[in-house]
């Protein structure tokens, strides 16, 4: 580049090129101090500034110099001076990208076609260059160019992936799938669309092609890394787990930590030995956590802090990682990752001082905060708290799938099911992901009574089916079908069939079992659980007749339970050959007893059933009979596995009760706190064996019916905090076979269950509910078949629908 012959200070800069030209950067830049204290012109001697330092080794300073020469108003044309600035820094700093957008916005289409070959290279390879340090500016960049025609592969990957960022999907699909069919997709965008299809909820593809790119990549490389990354955010950790362990360390450099933190990913997430040899590693070199950046720490203290984590997992991310987290910058990540932790394990207090230590109120109003702020409230059951954050900064936002559901869970709650409805309508009509919560939705349709209706929503809606919205759709049609007890309904001139997964409640075969009874247990039903009990007595008479044959049953009724249903249970102790007494609620409740049936979705079901007081008034009315020294209780969300015989011959010792102790869940350890026990003290009361004879049974007793009539704002889950509070310090451990329980979304609660006795449905939805994810079904399906073959067709119907919550047109649920 050299200076016009009109300009003042020809002569200076000509020398100052011809030392350039020459290759003596040094004498050019003496030179050039030298015009510029004679008052030569500035803008573009700056420029040969630049361009000297660049030469001498000085980058900063050349960037510097070139940045102040733009600053000024050259003589020279600003394209000209702008592009060789561009050309002499290229990917060096930054400054390079902005330097290239200030020159691509000088120019419309026809310049931008005039440009050489070379000078397109110069302007896409800066952004390239930029890219890490100053995404956005380099976004800008490539949008400019992409617009006048200028782009390239790595360009139009980078606008995709700027599209996922800004949380366009379906765009940035639009846009990979565009550049799959011209050029096909790198492994690079791959793993972009492998994220893409992730959050549009098609998780199969997602995670095959993430399995394709980890298959075809080369053994230790970023990109190998990267897939191993993908496939964990999709829980695909035992398809990780053999590339973990073989892949040797990377390159010393920049790819050595990237591989120690997806080992420390996969740790936490996996479990097991890996977690184990994790903790032992890095008690031996504790700088390595400190060393992580926020992301990983954040990652990890969600993973360590999830449902059904260990000890060990949780004290990990108490000890190791929340500490580094709280002591960093306030960040919305890091906030978020702290609250969670606090929230998992119950730590309101912790939470509300970490709310209280934050001054900047960006980060109190940013939307995943005020988020987990409102979903703190509402797991507190402030539910004021809530509906004011929901008021002001909730109703009417764009929500994501999982935000949805927290909000129609909290819709649900407070009874709002108009508000409910129409949330799940709005984004059926705008075509959007519906709350990832199937149960939920599934209850809000329920009570509104809007099947129908939402097929056709779902039927009209726009864009593809997504597989979340197609288990819906089988939801809505198997709750239709089972409702009116047939294997297929017609809605809107279209015939729907049931599926093949919730067909067998609609048939079955079974075999009689003859049993002989005596002794003492007890149950209670009513409405929405007797489709359970029954099944419940079924497996008990078909795994364990030995023991079913030492004790006396009886089942106790609510009120509303329909005369003719009894005929049921009539059946069932002809089948099993049970001796069963049915004892109705007007001989053991006293009139005048006053139970509190509310139970929150967020302390873990929908509504508890009414029944579950009747426990205690029933265990009332045995002991008072003086029948019997002891009685054991079962929920009927139970189903038998095995002989009873350990829970018949368990001594009570010196204690009133035997149970066991809850395990650990956050709801469980609220209720704890609340009833001012600690968490290992706390038990459940699905299965109970109570010492009717005991010194202070009655009394205890006493105490528990009294919290419940009069008392019911300290009980949690109501009748069995009553039970926790009135017989403290007398309760003895039941073996945990003997109360095993099954959580419907979590696979790791089946280990264990083939040795286990008695099998406990804890948790929504029921095995029975249609939105039951089929992990631990097998266990109830058999006997629901028999139930299904001993009854009249049309009464189990109505068991189904009631278990369902369901009624058929007309009647109320």
């Amino acid at each position: 580049m050299s200076a016009p012959a009109e300009t003042p200070v020809a002569a200076p800069i000509e020398a100052i090129e011809s030392l350039a030209r020459a290759g003596q950067f040094r004498r050019a830049e003496d030179a050039v101090t030298e015009a510029l204290r004679a008052g030569g012109d500035s803008s573009y001697l700056l420029y040969c500034r630049g361009r000297n330092l660049r030469h001498l080794g000085d980058l900063r300073g050349a960037a510097d110099a070139l940045q102040a020469a733009l600053a000024l108003a050259p003589i020279y044309p600003p394209a000209l001076l702008e592009l060789a600035a561009v050309r002499l820094l290229r990917a060096e700093f930054p400054e390079a990208g902005r330097l290239a957008l200030r020159f691509a916005e000088t120019l419309d289409a026809q310049a931008a076609a005039a440009l050489s070959a070379a000078d397109r290279d110069v302007l896409l390879k800066s952004g390239h260059g930029s890219y890490a340090a100053d995404r956005a500016g380099t976004v800008r960049l490539y949008e400019r160019l992409t617009a006048l025609g200028v782009r390239d592969y790595l360009t139009a990957l980078r606008l995709a992936e700027a599209m996922a960022d800004r949380g366009e999907m379906r765009a940035a699909e639009a846009a990979l799938e565009r550049l799959a069919a011209e050029r096909g997709l790198d492994p690079w965008g791959k793993l972009i669309r492998v994220r893409v299809l992730r959050a549009l909820g098609a998780t199969k593809m997602a995670r095959a092609l993430a399995e394709t790119v980890l298959a075809e990549s080369k053994p230790d490389t970023g990109v190998r890394v990267q897939a191993c990354h993908r496939l964990l955010d999709l829980g695909a950790v035992d398809q990780v787990r053999p590339y973990i362990e073989t892949m040797a360390p990377l390159p010393e450099g920049q790819k050595t930590l990237p591989l120690r933190e997806l080992r420390f990913r996969f740790a936490c997430l996996a479990g097991g030995a890996p977690l184990a040899a994790l903790v032992k590693t890095l008690a031996e070199t504790p700088h390595e956590v400190s060393r992580f950046h926020d992301g990983l720490l954040i990652d990890a203290v969600f993973a360590l802090s999830r449902p059904g984590a260990d000890e060990t997992a949780r004290g990990m991310a108490a000890a190791g990682i929340v500490p580094i987290l709280r002591a960093r910058k306030h960040t919305p990540g890091t906030v978020l990752a702290c609250l969670h932790h606090y929230q998992a394990s119950g730590q309101w207090e912790q939470a509300d001082a970490l709310l209280a230590d934050i001054t900047d109120a960006a980060i109190l109003d940013h939307p995943d905060i005020v988020l987990r702020r409102f979903e703190l409230a509402c797991r507190r059951r402030n539910f004021a708290e809530a509906a004011a954050l929901y008021a002001s900064r909730l109703a009417g936002r764009a929500l994501n799938p999982w935000e949805a559901a927290l909000v129609l869970r909290f819709l649900l709650e407070q009874g709002d099911d108009t508000a409910a409805l129409r949330l799940i309508e709005r984004r059926l009509e705008a075509g959007e992901e519906l709350p990832r919560d199937e149960a939920l939705v599934l209850q809000a349709i329920r009570r509104a009574r809007a099947h129908a209706r939402m097929l056709d929503l779902m039927d009209a809606r726009p864009g593809d089916e997504t597989e979340s919205l197609a288990e819906i759709r089988r939801l809505v049609i198997d709750d239709m079908c089972l409702r009116d007890g047939a294997a297929w309904v017609r809605v809107s001139g279209k015939t729907r069939r049931i599926s093949a997964q919730n067909r067998w409640l609609t048939r079955g075969r079974a075999e009689a079992v003859a049993q002989a009874a005596a002794g003492c247990a007890f149950l209670c039903t009513d409405r929405a659980y007797f489709l359970s009990a029954i099944t419940f007595l079924l497996s008990v008479a078909a795994r364990s007749p030995v023991s079913a044959a030492r004790l006396d049953w009886f089942v106790f009724l609510d009120a509303a339970v329909p005369e003719a249903w009894h005929a049921a249970l009539a059946r069932a102790a002809e089948v099993t050959g049970l001796v069963l007494r049915v004892v109705a609620a007007d001989e053991f409740l006293p009139a005048a007893a006053a139970t509190h049936d509310a139970y929150g979705i967020f302390t873990g079901g929908m509504t508890l059933s009414r029944a579950a007081y009747y426990r205690l008034y029933a265990a009332r009315y045995l002991a008072a009979s003086g029948a019997y020294p002891f009685g054991c209780y079962f929920d009927t969300d139970i189903i038998c596995r095995g002989e009873l015989a350990p829970m018949l011959a368990a001594e009570f010792g010196p204690y009133l009760l035997l149970a066991r102790t809850e395990d650990g869940g956050e709801d469980a350890a609220l209720a704890a706190s609340r009833c001012g026990m600690a968490p290992g003290d706390y038990f459940n009361s699905g299965v109970l064996k109570m010492n009717f004879r005991g010194e202070g049974f009655d009394a205890a007793l006493a105490r528990a019916i009294g919290l419940a009539e009069h008392e019911p704002t300290r009980l949690t889950f109501h009748d069995q905090c009553a039970l926790n509070i009135g017989f403290a310090g007398q309760v003895g451990a039941l073996a945990a076979n003997l109360n095993h329980f099954l959580r419907p979304h979590r696979a790791d609660t089946a280990e264990g269950s083939e040795k286990a006795i008695m099998l406990h449905y804890v948790d929504r939805p029921k095995p029975w509910d249609t939105a039951f994810k089929p992990l631990t079904r097998r266990f109830f399906e058999p006997h629901a078949r028999e139930a299904r073959a001993m009854l009249d067709a049309d009464l189990f119907a109505q068991l189904v629908a009631a278990a369902n919550g369901l009624a058929p047109d007309g009647e109320d649920a």
